[in-house]
């Protein structure tokens, strides 16, 4: 009886015995998993804070603008930068008289004093081909030296103020002043003279216009402005103003709105 309860101890401890080791052989097998997924996901884990990292957002166009100017004026040392804020004739950088041209003397001129832009009286002006020569040189002196181009602007508002429609060697017809445009009450018509006056300026390498004149007239004694607003309403003159401005735009001129902060109710200039 003692020899049959022997063996049933014996095997019962194999059993047990091989049982434990299937039980830790589970267990390790299961863990070996645990690690190995946990690693996996870890690795893709890296994997995507990785790409993310790597991956820069996209700029948009005006983002990448904004960029160009601040490394543009990051480079500008503080003179520079101090002329970049004036727009002058020619003749105050040059020296001559009157400036018809731009050759070595204008290019010496910006080299020394890089300015922003300038702008032409009916002096500098004698005919197209004329004009777009000299622009186009003045603009290569400044991209030359500065990487920058120029405001060349001029006062072309039509009616009373005009550098070319008064000079026959240019095929502008002469517009009617702003006090008869504003009497029609429609903007569409100062829209037309916007887009009019900034066709002809763009094709002789102009960008910039000194107009329109958004002076409400308010003193009837003005003759300085007098037909050069659109009239008394404030309503009336905004209206036109913006309209003519977007004529401009519409042709690549920036306008310049005047006369800051408002000449209407003045006598004098």
């Amino acid at each position: 009886m003692k020899k049959y309860i022997g063996i049933i101890a014996i095997t019962a401890a194999a059993l047990l015995a091989v049982a434990a080791g299937l039980w830790y052989h589970q267990i390790v097998k299961q863990n070996d998993k645990f690690e190995e997924t946990q690693s996996e996901v870890k690795s893709e884990s890296d994997k995507k804070q990785e790409s993310v990292q790597t991956v820069e957002p996209e700029l948009s166009e005006e983002e990448q603008r904004k960029e160009e100017v601040e490394e543009i004026v990051n480079s500008l040392t503080l003179d520079e930068k101090v002329a970049q804020l004036f727009i002058v004739t020619p003749e105050e950088v040059t020296g001559v008289g009157v400036v018809i041209a731009a050759g070595e003397t204008t290019q010496n001129a910006i080299s020394q004093y890089p300015v922003g832009g300038f702008i032409y009286m009916s002096q500098n002006l004698e005919n197209p081909e004329q004009v777009r020569e000299m622009v186009k040189n003045v603009q290569e002196y400044s991209y030359q030296r500065i990487g920058l181009p120029l405001f060349i602007s001029v006062d072309e508002e039509g009616g009373t103020v005009s550098r070319f429609s008064n000079n026959p060697n240019f095929n502008l017809e002469k517009i009617d002043s702003m006090s008869v445009i504003g009497a029609t009450g429609d903007p569409q018509n100062a829209y037309n003279v916007g887009a009019k006056i900034g066709s002809f300026l763009y094709d002789l390498g102009f960008n910039m216009d000194n107009a329109p004149d958004a002076d409400v007239l308010t003193n009837p004694s003005n003759t300085v402005i007098g037909s050069r607003s659109f009239g008394t309403d404030c309503n009336l003159v905004s209206e036109m103003m913006l309209a003519e401005m977007k004529g401009l735009q519409d042709q690549n001129i920036i306008p310049v709105i005047k006369h800051y902060p408002g000449h209407g109710a003045t006598e004098a200039d």
